[in-house]
């Protein structure tokens, strides 16, 4: 399907053909980037592995996740997030199959870096949708929501996961993920409008040239490192790190290590339902974005 209007001319059925399937694409990322501190103990005690092949295990996956950003932004600005979206899904789909039949470290490692690129479109993917079909002035709700599915996934990566491992095991909760991320893919290339790209517009010099633009850019350098120390930290706590400490450190049990994963993921999910309701409104009133960021890092350096 091929349109050139916006959604704000369309039925309002028209917003779910939009954020939904990319809302179920980015719950499922975030899912799959913290289940592994859940099923963690399950890793360990069936197929040995130290904490430095579960470190491995991560790695891979935001490894594969990093490394395909770049390419990806190419992608997604001459093919479309849709096809991209849905493609990159079956990759995933493929990765959770992988890793619910493993038996050794190269193969859960190899599986993990498929998850990984496989999941790595599902934020700049959907982005790119809004930026196509929504004004300028939703963007900020519509980021703050999509980002709030997120929320939602790495909170049921703690409690209810570990509430279905007994009864599904491991393997039994990888083999449902890649039947929902199959049907993920499946209603994102056949919900989501697409737009008429122009392909003379979008060739590969142009594109490199504007990769070199970007990174030689000083304002992306002044939010970079920024977005990489607390996104990379919360990350490898949230991931991995969080569980095995609570656990070896401070003796608690693994249902007690998954309700403070809960929590940690509350706390994300309310901050971004907070962004999605509040970031326009107190923009309009002359709060700049970069001005709300600066009291969320004070807030979260506050002693």
């Amino acid at each position: 399907m091929r349109s050139t209007g916006t959604v704000s001319d369309k039925p309002a059925h028209l917003w779910l053909r939009i954020f939904l399937p990319f809302a179920g694409g980015y719950f499922l990322s975030y899912l799959l980037r913290a289940v592994n501190a859940v099923i963690a103990p399950h890793l360990q005690g069936e197929l040995t592995l130290s904490a430095a092949d579960l470190g491995l295990l991560t790695a891979t996956y935001l490894l594969a996740f990093g490394a395909f950003q770049i390419p990806l932004g190419m992608l997604l600005d001459r093919f479309g997030p849709r096809r991209i979206q849905s493609a990159l899904l079956i990759v995933a789909a493929m990765g959770t199959g992988l890793f619910a039949t493993g038996h050794t470290l190269t193969e859960l490692a190899f599986a993990r870096g498929l998850i990984g690129l496989g999941v790595s479109a599902c934020l700049m993917a959907s982005l790119k949708s809004f930026m196509q079909w929504f004004p300028f002035e939703r963007q900020a709700a519509l980021t703050g929501a999509i980002m709030a599915t997120g929320g939602l996934g790495a909170i049921s990566a703690s409690v209810p996961l570990e509430l279905v491992l007994p009864s599904l095991g491991w393997r039994g909760v990888f083999m449902v993920l890649t039947v929902a991320t199959l049907l993920v893919s499946i209603v994102t290339f056949f919900s989501i409008p697409e737009r008429a790209i122009d392909a003379s517009a979008q060739g590969l010099k142009s594109q490199w040239q504007g990769v070199v633009q970007i990174v030689t850019s000083r304002v992306f350098w002044r939010f970079a490192p920024l977005m990489g120390l607390f996104s990379g930290s919360f990350m490898a706590l949230l991931g991995l790190w969080a569980v095995p400490w609570l656990m070896i450190v401070n003796s608690a049990t693994r249902g007690q290590a998954a309700q403070h994963i809960f929590a940690l993921g509350a706390g994300m999910l309310a901050c971004y339902l907070s962004i999605a309701a509040l970031t326009a409104r107190l923009t309009r009133h002359g709060l700049r974005p970069v001005v709300q960021l600066a009291i969320c890092i004070a807030l979260l350096i506050r002693p």
